[in-house]
C-alpha cells in the first residue's frame, strides 16, 4: 500500500511539472506571438507595400538561420542533455550559449539569400545597414531561443515567461518611441528595432542562466561538445535547410516572379494563421525534451499519437476562430483585402492543417535520434513545393507558391507518419 501511495505521488508530481511546462511555454509562445503579430500590422500600415515585402525577404532570411543553429546545436543539446550527469549540466549548457554566440557570425555568409531580392531594391549604400540588420536579427533570435530551451531542458520554466515578457516589454517601448519621435520608418530600420529589443532581453536572460563551476579546460570542452553536436546535427542542420527552402519557398518564388507586393499579401494573410503555427511551436518546446526521456519507441509513438488527436480537435476550433475573426478583416489588415486576400487565407488553412498533423512525427522522429530518415522526408516536400512554386506561379501568381507549400506539407505528413509506423512495427517484435 506504501508504494501504491508512493507511485501516485510521484505520477502526481509529474503531470502537475508537466501541465506548468505547457502553461509556461503557452505563455512564452502568446508573448511572443503577439509581440511578432502587433510589429506585423504596425508595419503593414506604417511601410509601403514594397518596404513590408522586403521586411519579409529579410525577416524569412533570418528564419534559416535560426532554423539551422536550432537543429545543429539546440535541439541536439535537448535531446543529448538528459544523459549528461546533472552536476556537469549548467556548465554543458553555458558552452552551448558560447558556441552559439561563436558561430553567429556566420550569417553574414548568407547575406546573399536575401541580398538577391533587396539589392535591387535598395542604393548600394545602405547594403551595410541590410547586412547588419540581418546578421542581428539572426544572432539575437538564435541567443534567444538558446536561452529559452536551457530554461525548459532544466525546469525553469517562470525565467522563460520572464525573459519573453522582457523582450516583448523593451521592443514595445522602442517601437513607441520610434512612433511618437515621427520619424521615417524603413523596413531596414524595422529590423533593427526588433534586434535590439531582442539583444536586451538575451543580455539580461543570461545573467539568469543556473550557476556552474568553471570547466579546467574549456577550449577542449567546447570542441568535444561541437563534435558530439555534430554526430546528429549534421543531418538536422540540413533538414533545416531543406526546411527553410521548403517552407519559404512562397517568399523567393514570389518575389522572383511576380514582385515583393505579392510577399506582402501572404504575409498579411498569414497572420491569421500565425497565432497557431506559433502555438505548434510552443508545444514541441515541451514535447521534445519530455520524448527524449523516454527510452521505449512504443511509448514515443503512443504519445505522438495522442498529441495528434488533440491537435486535430484544437485545428478544428481555431479553423473556425479564424473565419469569425475575417469579418473584422480590415481593422486588421487595413488595405489588403479582395478576393486575392481572401484566396490566399484559404490557403494558408490548407497550410496550417497539413503542418498540424506532421509535427508530432517530426518531434517523436528527432526524439530517437532519426535525424537522417528526417531529412530524407523534409527533401522529399522540398522538392515538390520548390518545383510547383515555380511551375505555378507564371499561371495561378500568388496562389501557385501558396499551393505548392501545401502539397509539399501533405507530402512530408505522409511520408513522417509512414516512416514512424514502420519504426513501430519493427520495435514490436523486439518487444
Amino acid at each position: 500500500m506504501h508504494v501504491r501511495a508512493k507511485a501516485a505521488f510521484f505520477e502526481a508530481k509529474r503531470l502537475a511539472e508537466s501541465r506548468w511546462a505547457f502553461i509556461c511555454s503557452a505563455l512564452v509562445q502568446v508573448t511572443s506571438s503577439l509581440t511578432t503579430l502587433a510589429i506585423t500590422i504596425y508595419l503593414l500600415r506604417a511601410l509601403t507595400k514594397t518596404e513590408f515585402g522586403e521586411y519579409g525577404v529579410i525577416f524569412a532570411a533570418s528564419l534559416l538561420c535560426l532554423g539551422i543553429a536550432n537543429s545543429l546545436i539546440l535541439i541536439q543539446m535537448t535531446v543529448l542533455s538528459p544523459r549528461k550527469p546533472e552536476k556537469l549540466r549548467a556548465s554543458y549548457y553555458k558552452r552551448i550559449f558560447w558556441l552559439c554566440l561563436l558561430l553567429c557570425p556566420l550569417p553574414m555568409l548568407s547575406v546573399s539569400v536575401p541580398g538577391v531580392f533587396i539589392w535591387g531594391y535598395h542604393e548600394p549604400a545602405n547594403a551595410l545597414l541590410i547586412a547588419t540588420g540581418f546578421t542581428l536579427l539572426s544572432t539575437s533570435s538564435i541567443l534567444r531561443d538558446c536561452l529559452l530551451r536551457v530554461y525548459f531542458c532544466t525546469g525553469q520554466e517562470g525565467r522563460a515567461v520572464a525573459l519573453s515578457l522582457t523582450i516583448a516589454i523593451t521592443t514595445a517601448v522602442i517601437f513607441y518611441l520610434q512612433y511618437i519621435s515621427n520619424q521615417k520608418i524603413t523596413s531596414v530600420s524595422a529590423v533593427l528595432m526588433t534586434s535590439a529589443g531582442q539583444i536586451l532581453g538575451v543580455i539580461v536572460g543570461y545573467l539568469r542562466l543556473p550557476t556552474s563551476k568553471k570547466h579546467r579546460r574549456p577550449a577542449s570542452a567546447l570542441k568535444r561538445d561541437t563534435l558530439e553536436l555534430w554526430t546528429g546535427g549534421k543531418w538536422a542542420g540540413m533538414t533545416a535547410l531543406v526546411s527553410w527552402l521548403h517552407g519559404q519557398s512562397y517568399v523567393y518564388a514570389s518575389a522572383l516572379m511576380i514582385g515583393p507586393q505579392a510577399v506582402a499579401y501572404a504575409n498579411a494573410a498569414r497572420i491569421f494563421v500565425s497565432p497557431f503555427q506559433a502555438f505548434l511551436a510552443s508545444v514541441s518546446r515541451v514535447m521534445l525534451p519530455k520524448l527524449a526521456k523516454l527510452r521505449e519507441p512504443s511509448e514515443i509513438i503512443k504519445t505522438a499519437v495522442t498529441y495528434s488527436r488533440n491537435l486535430l480537435f484544437l485545428l478544428g476550433a481555431y479553423s473556425a476562430c479564424c473565419f469569425l475573426a475575417y469579418a473584422v478583416k480590415p481593422e486588421i489588415t487595413g488595405s489588403y483585402s479582395g478576393r486575392t486576400f481572401e484566396i490566399a487565407l484559404a490557403c494558408w488553412i490548407l497550410i496550417l492543417a497539413a503542418q498540424a498533423l506532421k509535427e508530432p512525427p517530426s518531434i517523436a522522429s528527432q526524439s530517437m535520434g532519426k535525424f537522417r530518415s528526417v531529412f530524407a522526408s523534409y527533401s522529399l516536400a522540398a522538392s515538390i513545393s520548390i518545383t510547383l512554386s515555380f511551375v505555378l506561379a507564371p499561371g495561378l501568381g500568388l496562389f501557385g507558391p501558396l499551393i505548392a507549400v501545401a502539397a509539399g506539407e501533405f507530402a512530408l505528413c505522409i511520408t513522417l507518419w509512414a516512416r514512424l509506423w514502420s519504426k513501430s512495427r519493427q520495435a514490436a517484435p523486439a518487444q
